[in-house]
């Protein structure tokens, strides 16, 4: 359980993304604490699977 194979796992999922069936561009959309309420919305509706609100103004994703 749980055991995965990267090799085959995430070339599984670039074939799966390319097809249309695994959007991996709305798994997760930074937000400033300002936009509290458009990350709820996106959240909501569907267009964001995770999104994580950013407290500290000097932080940049991904570094």
């Amino acid at each position: 359980m749980g055991d995965a194979i990267p090799q085959i796992g995430i070339q599984t999922l670039i074939d799966f993304w390319q097809e249309g069936e695994f959007p991996f561009d709305k798994l997760e959309k930074f937000y400033t604490f300002d936009q509290v309420n458009e990350a709820n919305k996106a959240s909501n509706d569907g267009s964001v699977i995770k999104p994580v609100m950013v407290i500290d103004q000097d932080y940049v994703p991904g570094q």
